[in-house]
């Protein structure tokens, strides 16, 4: 905090190259929250306006807001199979 960089700044992207070496990839890309993270691999899949994301019918509303933030529309079923 006392640094001013919060979601930004050089502690971030040292943490994101670290990542890459850890993890054996070429890019990371941090993000502020859990939501951000799943729009950002909604949008990395092509997901767009009109496609249409099935969703567990039980879920967060971080997932529902991030489909939407696409302008795809989530399609809630239901997870268990009928007894």
């Amino acid at each position: 905090m006392a640094s001013g960089h919060v979601a930004e700044g050089p502690r971030v992207a040292a943490f994101e190259r670290e990542l890459c070496t850890h993890v054996g990839v070429a890019h990371a890309v941090a993000v502020s929250s859990g939501t951000a993270a799943l729009h950002v691999v909604l949008a990395a899949m092509g997901i767009g306006p009109g496609d249409e994301v099935v969703i567990p019918s039980f879920v967060c509303s971080a997932l529902l807001n991030a489909v939407a933030y696409t302008g795809a529309v989530p399609v809630p079923a239901d997870i268990d199979a009928p007894r």
